[in-house]
């Protein structure tokens, strides 16, 4: 993340803080799955059902974003902040790697297509088109000054829309972006 806050008090203790951050929140994984709804690509098909197996994806997000905080003063070296945020996407990629196991085609008792562990043996999917351009969330945060000018800050951002359009159903549960970050910030003024 790098971006530029504006923070304006109105109180001795309370105050608003907002700004304009360009972002990057990503995530790869790999996991174990049994039974999951997936539409996959093995070559030139396209197949979808459930399946067992490996899923190997990889997910980024280059965003911009607007938040804006609620602050309250603790001492002269403590912030706390808390607040709403949106963020419009610039650059979006989830996709992955199904291997090591099978897809039954439609519904649980359908034809059983092998997914190999070899590439040319494994199936692969893109979901990027599906993913939304804007985003909504609340964060929570903390800065702490060290001296005067130089400080720490930790946030925690969750996104109140999920990560795919509302008329997407290949993944059936909404993920919803949950991500934390740690930053170095220099106070001008």
């Amino acid at each position: 993340m790098a971006g530029v806050d504006l923070a304006m008090p109105f109180e001795e203790k309370w105050g608003l803080e907002t700004g304009l951050r360009f972002e990057n929140k990503g995530m790869d994984g790999d996991v174990t799955t049994k039974g999951y709804h997936m539409e996959l690509r093995k070559g030139s098909e396209q197949i979808e059902g459930l399946f067992t197996g490996q899923v190997s994806q990889k997910v980024t997000q280059w965003m911009l974003t607007l938040p804006l905080n609620v602050t309250y003063k603790i001492g002269n070296k403590v912030n706390l902040k808390a607040g709403p945020y949106v963020s419009l996407l610039l650059n979006k990629d989830f996709s992955g790697i199904a291997s090591n196991g099978y897809l039954r085609e439609k519904d649980p008792t359908g034809p059983k297509i092998i997914i190999g562990n070899k590439e040319g043996e494994w199936a692969t999917y893109d979901f990027t088109d599906d993913m939304r351009n804007f985003q909504v969330g609340v964060g929570v945060g903390l800065d702490w000054y060290w001296s005067k000018s130089l400080g720490v800050s930790a946030e925690l951002n969750w996104g109140l829309t999920g990560v795919f359009k509302s008329d997407f159903k290949t993944v059936e549960q909404t993920l919803y972006p949950l991500y934390g970050c740690v930053s170095v910030f220099y106070k001008i003024n």
